[in-house]
């Protein structure tokens, strides 16, 4: 009678484990080079654990992606290629893979920026998408991850933490929330508003094809906030190159749409097109500028 139970256990045990839904999480894209890699382990530990804490769900991290793709240029670019992904379903046995980017949020550093995609490895579609801003500190990444887990996984996101140590800490918490609230709503409309229209660019020396959206995003955003909406679009998305700004400013009449009152935010940071003159002017990453995402079609 033991020997059945501990037989009928184990093959409960079984059928449990194999019922959830494998995530591989790959290193966290940190494109402006500007995050520490502690920051940037903590940031994929804390998002393991809080998949691995969802029901029906398993996080993997042991991903070598090196040997699927060429690590450094995964890290400038943060793109996953239909293969790659179908490769890292294979390699781990995972149903979907989690791709993230990190950037500095302020000039302190005390505070990151996360975008994330979570990829369907059958369909090499993207099953959601979140953004939102997180401290540094254990505390602040483990709840920032599991309120992300939640929005990409669809579940109900974790109570916000209470400290009882300072009245600073609070006001802390709570200004981080709210920028938390501000840059959802902001993914809300991005999604809503994505451009169903592209228009050629240009094709490139290496055969890819560079797309042009015919709209501009709905709000101005600083640098950061311009990356994330662009990235948040799907595969390929991205800001434009400094050189792809100019062919964008020579054809501004072709593709319409634009404000040339307002500056336009290039994918390296730190200047921004000005369309009235065609040139490049230095600005600072804070600044609110105007966005016009472009998508790269892989040869």
């Amino acid at each position: 009678m033991k020997k059945t139970l501990t037989i009928f256990a184990a093959l409960l045990l079984h059928i449990v484990a194999s019922a959830q839904l494998k995530v591989a999480i790959l290193e966290p894209v940190d494109k402006a080079q500007n995050v520490s890699y502690g920051v940037k382990l903590l940031l994929r530990s804390s998002l393991t654990s809080a998949i691995s804490n969802t029901p029906g769900y398993e996080g993997y991290d042991r991903v070598d992606m090196a040997s699927i793709a060429g690590e450094q240029d995964f890290q400038r670019t943060g793109n996953v290629s239909d293969s790659q992904i179908k490769q890292l379903g294979m390699a781990t046995g995972a149903a979907y893979v989690l791709v993230t980017e990190a950037a500095k949020y302020d000039e302190s550093g005390t505070s990151i920026i996360i975008t994330a995609k979570i990829l369907d490895v059958e369909t090499f579609g993207i099953k959601n998408s979140a953004v939102l801003v997180s401290g540094t500190t254990a505390d602040e990444m483990q709840h920032s991850c599991a309120n992300l887990a939640a929005q990409l996984l669809g579940t109900a996101p974790p109570a916000p933490p209470v400290s009882a140590s300072s009245t600073s800490n609070v006001s802390q918490q709570q200004a981080l929330q709210s920028a938390m609230n501000t840059l959802q709503h902001t993914q809300e409309q991005i999604a809503a508003s994505t451009p169903t229209e592209v228009m050629l660019l240009a094709t490139m020396s290496d055969g890819n094809t560079i797309y042009v959206a015919t709209s501009d995003e709905p709000k101005r955003m600083n640098h950061d906030n311009a990356v994330a909406a662009c990235s948040c679009k799907g595969e390929g998305w991205r800001l434009p190159t400094e050189q792809e700004l100019k062919l964008i400013n020579s054809s501004k009449s072709t593709i319409g749409g634009f404000n040339i009152m307002w500056r336009y935010w290039g994918l390296e940071g730190g200047k921004a097109m000005d369309m009235s003159i065609g040139s490049m002017i230095p600005t600072l990453n804070a600044v609110k500028a105007k966005v016009r995402c472009v998508k790269e079609v892989k040869q």
